[in-house]
């Protein structure tokens, strides 16, 4: 008994001595400092408050605009307009994984009547170096778990983003591949001199968010509040006509986005969902990287 009593009392004494808190409420204690990394090419704008709505005397006293006290967090804003060649960024990555989703269908739709060789092994080459990632394999329990409980022939799957993209139709590796890149690139009716160019019909990109301010407001269950959006994210090259009538702009119609030497300019005809788009695909570039 004597010793069980012992042992308690250095037990308790170790414990005390590798804490310098005495039992004292500190906090959760991190491993490393966090510091606010400054953004590239970006700037601070402060936070503050201001009061919204009416301000002035109401001589009718009909209280349909109460003012209501607002508090504006801070936040980073681009020191420049967004240019065409960081939105072209954008729309190139979403170009690149619709072309490698449709790969990687592909793929698995012609695995399916491959035939094996003598030793039992499927054809690879050609399109099956797009088919998709094989995750199983080197995976860990939690990637393992994911893959066998949610991840099917009509979800989408890691992509392979390791295998560049053949765009010239000269080096096309299979029919297979053809097939894909014919049924993206527009109608050879619609083709100017022959030369046929990305549908940009299939530049949708697909995204998620919450809705705080609702979910706050009504509660109940989180996903009743869980808003995804699926948008075409190509720009409108054709404000420069429609609204500047009377002006001479058919070198910025036909060139503007699409010409090198207005890369560095200002994009325009993005509206207030492409750019918000355009916001969520840059955050997770920034949150992935």
């Amino acid at each position: 008994m004597k010793k069980a009593a012992i042992f308690a009392l250095l037990i308790t004494v170790f414990y005390s001595c590798g804490s310098n808190d005495r039992g004292e409420l500190v906090g959760v204690k991190v491993k490393k400092k966090w510091f606010s990394e400054k953004p590239h090419e970006m700037v601070l704008v402060p936070g503050g408050s201001f009061t919204m709505g009416k301000q002035d005397e109401d001589v009718v006293g009909t209280m349909n605009t109460p003012t209501k006290t607002v508090t504006v967090r801070p936040y980073y804003m681009d020191e420049t307009e967004i240019t065409n060649n960081e939105y072209k960024a954008f729309v190139n990555w979403v170009r690149d994984s619709v072309v490698r989703t449709k790969l990687a269908y592909q793929a698995e739709f012609a695995g399916l009547g491959a035939t094996p060789n003598a030793n039992g092994v499927l054809p690879s080459g050609g399109i099956q170096n797009y088919k998709f990632k094989d995750t199983v394999a080197n995976a860990t329990p939690y990637q393992k778990y994911m893959y066998e409980n949610y991840y099917s022939f009509d979800t989408i799957q890691p992509l392979n983003w390791d295998e560049e993209i053949i765009w010239k139709k000269e080096e096309f590796p299979d029919v297979d591949y053809v097939e894909v890149m014919d049924s993206l690139f527009i109608d050879r009716e619609e083709a100017v001199d022959g030369i046929r160019t990305f549908n940009t019909k299939f530049l949708n990109y697909k995204y998620s968010w919450f809705d705080r301010d609702n979910a706050a407001r009504k509660g109940g269950n989180r996903k009743d509040f869980v808003q995804t959006e699926v948008l075409n994210i190509y720009p409108d090259t054709t404000v420069w006509v429609k609204d500047f009538n009377y002006s001479y702009n058919d070198p910025m119609h036909q060139d503007y986005f699409y010409h090198q030497s207005y890369g560095d300019y200002p994009v325009v005809g993005v509206t207030w969902e492409q750019a918000n788009a355009f916001c969520n695909w840059r955050t997770k570039r920034k949150t992935i990287i």
